[in-house]
């Protein structure tokens, strides 16, 4: 690809690039901590796992609290200045044809 006369060498556009998302990110550490009030795993291995695999667990904790009523039921989280509707969101996609274009 290096050598490669087709491909038009350019700087990549980072503005293009995925952002954090404070509003995911806080969802995905209250996902997090309740997988480890329900002594699912410890924090450590949890803080390792991708987001797929907490979204996944998570829907098992879901459905095993609707059936199980031992088990710790979700808090009551008080309403964040994140959630504002006015705020704009950063892009959710993201590819490298973006950045190199």
């Amino acid at each position: 690809m290096n050598n490669d006369p087709l491909v038009k060498k350019t700087a990549p556009n980072w503005k293009k690039s995925e952002q954090n998302d404070p509003d995911e990110a806080l969802k995905f550490k209250r996902m997090r901590a309740e997988l480890v009030a329900a002594d699912y795993w410890s924090a450590r291995s949890i803080a390792r796992w991708s987001k797929l695999n907490v979204e996944e667990t998570y829907k098992k904790l879901k459905e095993l609290r609707a059936k199980d009523p031992t088990i710790p039921k979700k808090p009551v989280y008080p309403p964040t200045l994140l959630a504002d509707p006015n705020r704009p969101k950063p892009p959710k996609s993201f590819s490298y044809h973006l950045l190199y274009p």
